[in-house]
């Protein structure tokens, strides 16, 4: 489908989000900046929200409470950081010359990592260590591993600015035939990720700490920032604590109608 789409979009710079994700104006905007202003794409983390976090949201129209409640520690509106996600701004031309989506993948998954590793390999060469290609989820975004913190050091100078995405709750069937294609998918990106590799790996010795320690570091004093502010992305405690079960099946009716 976005490969249809990207065929018949009028204009120079074009935008990716999925249909769930808050339609905020002024952020796209900001994105089509940044591309404008000679990025060669500009990927925004994602805060997955509550029904909780939803509603107020949906109610409000205002985003802030939101993420300063999510670096102070709360968990009540937020259920995770996407970083990386597939929110994307990035050039027409750009898009046709990596050849689009893969459409090898069907369902759920890792269409997403598939496109996103190859945009990033033709803007620059990629420097990682050898486990570039663990496949492991994460609780603590700056804790990630393999191609996930390759793809998410992209994201730092977004969430330093505390420029993030909202992901809107919504109920979800893990048994659907479209969720259950993510490991067949898994099989696939794997394989396209070590073609990619043969041509644009440059290897580095692991040091032992974990990858996006040392440029979000380096971020925070190019940038003037504390460190310190952002220490909610070292947090891998289980995101269902500090979360009312009562709050969340009240959003939930509320999101249902809304």
């Amino acid at each position: 489908m976005r490969n249809l789409a990207v065929s018949s979009a009028k204009f120079e710079t074009i935008l990716f989000l999925d249909a769930d994700i808050y339609a905020d104006i002024e952020l796209f905007q900001y994105l089509a900046c940044r591309v404008a202003g000679g990025e060669p794409y500009a990927m925004l983390p994602c805060l997955y929200l509550t029904p909780t976090g939803t509603r107020e949201l949906l109610s409000r129209k205002i985003g802030m409470d939101i993420i300063n409640g999510f670096f102070q520690f709360d968990r009540k509106k937020v259920l995770h950081l996407a970083m990386p996600s597939s929110i994307i701004a990035m050039k027409k031309e750009d898009y046709f010359s990596l050849g689009g989506f893969n459409e090898a993948y069907k369902g759920h998954g890792y269409e997403d990592f598939d496109f996103m590793m190859r945009l990033i390999m033709k803007s620059s060469k990629v420097k990682a260590a050898s486990e570039i290609l663990i496949d492991k989820p994460y609780r603590a975004p700056l804790l990630s591993e393999g191609f996930r913190a390759v793809l998410a050091e992209k994201c730092i100078p977004h969430v330093l600015e505390k420029k993030f995405a909202f992901h809107l709750w919504h109920p979800r069937n893990g048994k659907e035939s479209y969720y259950l294609r993510r490991s067949e998918n898994a099989k696939i990106f794997q394989g396209e990720l070590r073609k990619c590799l043969d041509i644009n790996y440059e290897m580095e010795i692991n040091s032992g700490v974990p990858f996006l320690i040392e440029p979000f570091f380096r971020a925070c004093m190019e940038k003037g920032y504390k460190p310190t502010d952002f220490y909610a992305l070292f947090h891998a405690a289980p995101s269902h604590q500090g979360r009312s079960k009562f709050s969340d099946w009240a959003a939930k009716i509320f999101c249902s109608f809304a």
